[in-house]
């Protein structure tokens, strides 16, 4: 595990998958490694959210960060991703799912989630009005 973001409130069971998922059970050299990891940080984070999500029997749940550059996975107010702990969340941060702003459920963008996909090219319009409907809900909320 050496190299992954970890923190007190974070799950051995997970860190240890993301590892070993990273490393392939300690098989791979560095450069592997740092390959698995620029793979699923630049470009295909969506993918690895999904794949932990499966992984853990489909709980907790994906978001996009913000500044729409990262989609993590969720679960008891710790986000995940390649690297290991993305950020830990106080409990009472998850006002309107969106805690303290940071993060925007991907249910809520699902036609905009498609540019984290790499399938349809560029962002579709529908994609941006979604985008743009949830900053209006956030912006009232104090986001």
């Amino acid at each position: 595990m050496e190299g992954l973001h970890i923190s007190s409130r974070s799950k051995k069971v997970i860190i240890e998958f993301i590892d070993n998922f990273a490393t392939l059970f300690g098989e791979f050299q560095q450069e592997e490694i740092d390959a698995v990891s620029a793979v699923f940080s630049r470009g295909f984070c969506y993918y690895f959210a999904i794949i932990l999500k499966e992984a853990f029997d489909g709980r907790g749940e994906i978001y996009m960060t913000r500044d729409d550059r990262h989609i993590v996975w969720m679960l008891d107010n710790v986000a995940y991703d390649i690297n290991g702990v993305y950020r830990t969340y106080p409990r009472s941060a998850n006002n309107g799912n969106f805690y303290n702003g940071e993060l925007i459920p991907i249910a809520m963008l699902p036609n905009y989630i498609n540019s984290f996909k790499h399938v349809l090219p560029g962002t579709t319009k529908k994609g941006m009005a979604e985008r743009k409907a949830v900053q209006k809900i956030m912006d009232a909320q104090g986001y």
